[in-house]
């Protein structure tokens, strides 16, 4: 009576869990499945985009005047067919010209298209150049505001470029927009699809770690009871 009572307990436990995890199980396996077949770099996009040039000045640098002014950081990099230097203060960033020392202009729309298409790799072309300054789209999670340019290419490709400096900040495609919901599902973090470390997750690994050891009792008592019973037989 006690091992069929065991028997009885083990499986309905077993299939109890299983009803309330067996879902995140699936979306568990197959999202990682999915995600195991792509490399990273071509989620990222990265094919599409050339690399940073490096910075190479055929003049001596001249500093912005700072006097009375905190500086935080200060970089020097190039960006589409010039080098700048970009200055991080209290209350924003700037842009100088590294020969003059004299600030910069935010780049507009058509310096934005340019930086895009000069960085642009693909086979596509441009489509839409847009300024978002609120309520950016799910697959853009950074600083706001942003450029987007969009592209008409297989991979429908999305830069975003920094309002500031012109900078590419991120790079999104349909493989990545896929990626990032499979993400989504795996980590169970329906907002932000950042958070792996949430109570909602861990319940749920718990939930199925009680069912493998549910599955893993079941199957030991059963195996045990078909041992019994065919000695019984013999």
């Amino acid at each position: 009576m006690n091992a069929i009572r065991r028997r009885f307990w083990a499986a309905r436990v077993h299939r109890t869990l299983a009803l309330v995890v067996g879902i995140q199980i699936l979306l568990w396996t197959a999202s990682g499945l999915v995600m195991t077949l792509f490399p990273i770099e071509e989620v990222r996009g990265e094919h599409l985009v050339r690399p940073a040039e490096p910075v190479v000045l055929d003049r001596p640098l001249v500093m912005p005047d700072f006097a009375g002014v905190p500086v935080e950081a200060i970089a020097l990099r190039r960006i589409g067919d010039r080098p700048v230097l970009i200055v991080d203060h209290p209350g924003g960033r700037q842009l100088h010209d590294p020969y003059t020392g004299a600030e910069l202009a935010r780049p507009d729309a058509a310096r934005i298209r340019a930086l895009a298409a000069r960085a642009y790799r693909g086979s596509g072309s441009i489509t839409r150049v847009r300024l978002i300054a609120a309520r950016p789209p799910v697959e853009y999670r950074g600083e706001l505001p942003v450029w987007q340019v969009s592209f008409d290419d297989a991979a429908r490709l999305n830069l975003y470029l920094d309002a500031t400096t012109g900078d590419i900040v991120a790079r999104r495609t349909r493989l990545w927009r896929v990626y990032d919901f499979l993400w989504m599902l795996h980590i169970m973090d329906y907002r932000e699809r950042e958070d792996f470390h949430h109570p909602l997750i861990s319940i749920a690994a718990g939930l199925a770690l009680s069912t493998v050891v549910a599955g893993g009792v079941l199957a030991v008592v059963r195996t045990r009871t078909g041992v019994r019973r065919r000695r019984i037989a013999d």
